[in-house]
């Protein structure tokens, strides 16, 4: 009964692991704006944590013996479970500078003992079980499988069905029960080790006294940083690039695992790591191509091709790390390095990339050392000089004539437009990503043939747009570019955050979501001159849009809580929105939420809600808790305005949600461009109006394209909110 005991309490300990993670980042998004930086953040303090967890696994024994440790480490946890506190303060606020150290801080004070503790419990248990006699002893680490698929049935299992059918608070109370299972269950396993002969076991004196050489250290601490800092910037990519939707944040972390309970298990199922390789051979090259041509695919396209590169690299890096594992008798110090790699990737994202790149160029980087790791084939000869030379002279040869080709591409843009352009880079790429792929068998060769492709590339990007400006702050990378003749257009990840024409006739006409013959324009039109119009306040600046509409006599107040956005927006020379506002603008730094809850009620006559269009939605936003402090600062006629446009949520529903229970009025307008408008900036927009009566909509009643809408959808509160009921991808 040992090993089933054992494994039970691995399998429950790193559930819960795996379930706290998006338990605790889901209770801090409203307080950080909702954006994917709080998932990444936080996923690399749980790897410094889990660093610290197998440390003390690893030190703690030599210090205590195995019996007195487990008791005391039994007792420790269950400390740690009544002391825990799951809930976020409700005052809690955070700064508008240095997110990340924050965060950490938040967590490292409230989860962080608990969560050392159970981490601490995989390493140990195995190493209980190698000290006895059992017959398992000399080879424990196929506990480490049970471990992780603990960690990734829990981890499917939050967005699927934890999250759905339970509330935060709910939630946390499973969480608490689960966590009094798994202190019974440590001490049943302390107590089956015990009469095992925990500690009485003879030790394999040659393995003690070869303790791991630098060299495989060093080898084991790359093999996982790598993947480590993959997981992250794949994450970020998807969720900014592509489709930002936390739905998709923990889809990386579960394949993550699952790459280590594939090679960690006894009998792998992809046990042929040469197969894995040429696989991730096949993967790195069209990631490079899709980098390289920014071809605008679909979600339905690219998010399976970024997921599956992933998941096969970390794979071969995981086999890897499994394959050179030690003895038993030196597995904690083998967990230590390998949770030190994981924790360095991590914090490489996390503080390290943001400072030292403007954009998400982690990514590429991770991918190209990810290949340069590449084992290779099994009986391949040593190296030659000439083969090493060549290592390096044909991936240089790749490069020159790639940005010699992406010359003539850029001269064939300009005379025969973009659609032949992109025939012709196709025809330059393609032979170049062939000659890559036959450099699979020698990984310092394809490592930077990939290199080559990447860096040709991001040469190709630059000429085809001119960018006036770039920064990177906790919630995303911004760049605002320059659309010939006069256009600039500022953009998080795919999604364009506002747009402004600076010739002279156009410089004061709103553009894309916020366009004068859109649904914005017609609530601004037909409230102009009115009451309600004398104080109005905006969540959501972007490139300060719609300040374009403000009044003399009016005020206007928005609130933005990325600085950097507030830098871009009050920029002369990027966008003049806010400078030529004929009315009086102030910019509030902060979530809009946590702000306006500090302002007088029945303050605004008019409350535009403008923080949804990039996908990344911060829910908080909408549930019907906001919904309520919105009406108390509105003036007693005073209307709510949303801008609900969202490629892939319909938030419309979930606003009529909030209105119903509410009692309040709403309607509901889409507005498509002409395609003459839409080359003119003008983008298709879907936005709501609320009031408390119908007659406080009055002056869009002879509007007929204002409509009722079709059903109220689901009505979320800040205890509980579902994606997956308002989800489309296709």
């Amino acid at each position: 009964m040992l090993v089933p005991v054992l494994a039970s309490t691995l399998f429950v300990t790193s559930a819960l692991l795996f379930v706290l993670e998006p338990l605790v980042a889901k209770s801090l998004l409203p307080v950080l704006g909702g954006g994917a930086a709080v998932w990444t953040t936080s996923v690399a303090f749980f790897q410094l944590a889990l660093l610290a967890g197998y440390g003390y696994a690893h030190l703690a024994p030599s210090w205590l013996p195995p019996r007195r440790h487990a008791v005391i480490h039994v007792a420790l946890l269950a400390c740690a479970a009544i002391a825990l506190p799951l809930r976020a303060p409700a005052d809690l606020v955070a700064p508008a500078h240095h997110q990340a150290i924050w965060l950490f801080g938040k967590l490292a004070v409230s989860i962080g003992p608990t969560f050392v503790l159970l981490a601490a419990t995989a390493p140990l248990v195995q190493r209980w079980l190698s000290s006895t006699g059992h017959p398992d002893a000399r080879d424990p680490y196929f506990l480490y499988a049970a471990s992780n698929a603990g960690s990734l049935l829990a981890l499917a299992a939050y967005p699927v069905l934890l999250e759905p059918l339970a509330g935060l608070e709910r939630q946390r109370r499973l969480w608490m029960g689960g966590l009094a299972l798994a202190v019974v269950l440590l001490g049943a396993s302390a107590a089956a080790a015990w009469r095992a002969g925990v500690g009485k076991a003879v030790s394999d004196p040659v393995a003690a006294r070869s303790p791991a050489s630098a060299g495989e250290r060093l080898r084991w601490l790359v093999l996982a940083a790598v993947p480590s800092s993959l997981l992250l910037s794949v994450t970020s990519y998807l969720t900014t690039d592509v489709v930002a939707m936390p739905l998709l944040w923990v889809v990386p972390l579960a394949l993550y695992l699952l790459t280590f309970i594939l090679a960690f298990a006894r009998r792998p199922l992809l046990s042929g790591t040469p197969a894995v390789v040429r696989i991730q051979g096949f993967l790195l090259l069209p990631i490079a191509a899709e980098m390289f041509m920014r071809t605008g695919a679909s979600a339905a396209v690219l998010v399976p091709l970024h997921v599956l590169a992933f998941f096969v690299t970390a794979l071969v890096c995981h086999q890897e790390i499994a394959r050179s594992r030690p003895p038993a008798a030196r597995s904690t110090e083998f967990y230590l390095v390998v949770a030190l790699g994981g924790a360095l990737g991590g914090l490489f994202n996390v503080f390290a990339a943001p400072t030292m790149f403007r954009s998400l160029l982690e990514y590429p980087v991770g991918l190209i050392a990810a290949a340069l790791l590449r084992p290779a084939p099994e009986g391949a000869r040593p190296a030659t000089p000439r083969a090493r030379r060549r290592d390096v002279l044909l991936p240089v040869a790749i490069g020159a004539a790639l940005f010699a080709g992406v010359r003539v591409v850029h001269a064939i843009e300009a005379h025969a437009g973009a659609r032949v352009g992109l025939g012709a880079l196709i025809a330059v790429l393609t032979p170049a990503a062939l000659f890559t792929y036959s450099f699979r068998s020698r990984p310092l060769r394809f490592g930077l043939g990939l290199a080559a492709i990447m860096v040709a590339g991001a040469s190709y990007a630059k000429g085809a747009e001119q960018t006036l400006y770039t920064a990177r702050s906790f919630y995303g990378t911004h760049k605002v570019v320059l659309q010939p003749p006069a256009t600039r257009l500022l953009s998080h990840g795919d999604t364009t955050h506002g747009a402004q024409d600076l010739s002279p006739p156009r410089r004061r006409e709103p553009l894309t979501y916020y366009h004068p013959t859109g649904p914005a324009g017609g609530v601004m039109a037909a409230w102009r001159g009115r009451p309600e119009r004398r104080r109005v306040g905006l969540i959501g600046l972007g490139a300060g849009s719609l300040a374009a509409y403000a009044d003399p006599g009016e005020r206007w107040t928005f609130y933005e809580i990325d600085p950097v956005v507030i830098d871009v927006a009050r920029d002369r020379g990027l966008f003049t929105f806010l400078a030529d506002a004929r009315g009086t603008v102030d910019v509030v730094p902060g979530d809009g939420r946590l702000s306006l809850a500090a302002v007088p009620d029945a303050t605004f006559g008019l409350l535009v809600l403008d923080a949804f269009s990039s996908d990344s939605v911060p829910t908080h936003l909408l549930t019907r808790e906001a919904f309520a402090l919105y009406l108390r600062k509105l003036t007693p006629a005073g209307i709510i305005a949303v801008n609900v446009s969202n490629r892939y949520l319909d938030l419309a529903s979930v606003v009529a949600g909030n209105a119903a229970a509410l009692g309040l009025s709403s309607r509901v307008r889409f507005d498509a461009p002409t395609d003459e408008l839409a080359r003119a900036g003008k983008f298709a927009s879907l936005w709501m109006v609320l009031g408390r009566t119908i007659d406080d909509l009055a002056p869009l009643a002879s509007d007929t394209r204002w409509t009722a809408p079709e059903a109220a959808g689901p009505r979320w509160t800040d205890d509980a909110s579902n994606l997956w009921t308002v989800l489309h991808l296709f």
